[in-house]
């Protein structure tokens, strides 16, 4: 059996409560009826992804002998109306909720709400959104990212699908490989512009993504996530990357990767303090692999021999605001915290 109250206000939901807690007795037909409280649940701490609040009772009715459980929920009145007058909130809560798992479904789900709400108020995180939906949808595998590095991972992967229909899982990786290591070769020269020279000497020694990648040049739609500046010139083909973060994406997730050791050659402060890498550290800090990489960024022998007093301050750059405890989890001694 289940039932609901509506209340007006906090002080009637918890009066309501409390006769419920002492138990309540009415007769019917002659013959006493209780109600006895079993449970309540406390909907408004802590607060479920929608935010939708209200109390869960479990309630145990005696009559004639028999018992029954019954539920009834009670509501605030102004939270219940704003619910009722959207009929798809929950069902589109069960959805979501649905393609999370089982581990930690609400904490996932709420934190990918909130990523959504971020993502939405910026046209290339937006677009790239609709890229992964549109692609999850046709594999029937509806994961939602829920960060900067896992959105851009799963939309280069969704854009790769996209453009070489149809091809064997053998190539999608080698445009992967040939995409990242293009990608960190131009980031690593601080530049956005490169050419088709350069990714010949680049690739030279990946014959398969070389290969792969002056096949997909040929081609109409060109390199995937690739716009071509120029056909021809001294130095063949101009290109960049449709969008610089997908080159700052792509060599962060090689980072984290414990790839490209060559970029901190220059020492730990003076790399993570380059402003031209500021966006590229941004997203290593949304990983979750940001704390194994930054363990094995400190027992790195060559790191560490080039790394100065202030490099673990320096170091809140690859964190960003609200990814200090990836640090300290990594044993980071950061001063002013």
């Amino acid at each position: 059996i289940r039932s609901k109250v509506v209340c007006a206000t906090s002080s009637q939901m918890l009066q309501f409560i409390g006769i419920l807690k002492e138990g309540f007795a009415t007769e019917y037909n002659g013959k006493e009826a209780r109600l006895e409280l079993i449970r309540c649940k406390n909907k408004f701490q802590p607060l479920a992804p929608t935010h939708f609040r209200n109390l869960l009772c479990n309630i145990r009715l005696t009559y004639e002998g028999s018992s029954f459980f019954m539920e009834i929920q009670v509501h605030m009145m102004a939270i219940y109306e704003l619910q009722e007058s959207n009929p798809n909130a929950h069902p589109d809560y069960e959805y979501f909720r649905s393609k999370m798992g089982d581990k930690e479904q609400d904490t996932m789900l709420e934190r990918t709400m909130l990523f959504f709400e971020e993502a939405s108020g910026v046209p290339v995180l937006l677009s790239m959104l609709v890229l992964v939906f549109g692609d999850s949808v046709d594999r029937g595998n509806m994961r939602m990212p829920s960060s900067l590095d896992q959105l851009y991972t799963m939309a280069v992967d969704a854009a790769l699908r996209t453009r070489i229909r149809g091809a064997h899982d053998a190539d999608l990786e080698l445009a992967r490989l040939a995409l990242r290591h293009v990608a960190v070769s131009n980031q690593l020269r601080k530049r956005r512009v490169f050419h088709s020279s350069e990714v010949r000497l680049w690739l030279a020694s990946r014959i398969g993504e070389l290969e792969l990648w002056r096949r997909l040049e040929a081609e109409g739609a060109g390199v995937p996530l690739v716009k071509t500046l120029q056909a021809g010139g001294q130095y063949g083909a101009e290109y960049q990357f449709k969008h610089l973060s997908f080159q700052e994406a792509l060599f962060a997730g090689e980072l984290l990767a414990g790839k490209a050791p060559e970029f901190w050659a220059a020492g730990v402060s003076v790399c993570a303090k380059d402003a031209f890498n500021a966006n590229a550290f941004r997203i290593m800090g949304t990983s979750e692999d940001l704390s194994m990489y930054l363990r094995n960024l400190q027992a790195d022998a060559h790191i560490a021999a080039t790394a100065n007093e202030d490099c673990s301050e320096a170091l809140f750059e690859v964190a960003e605001k609200g990814h200090a405890e990836g640090l300290f989890e990594a044993g980071w001694r950061l001063e002013g915290w």
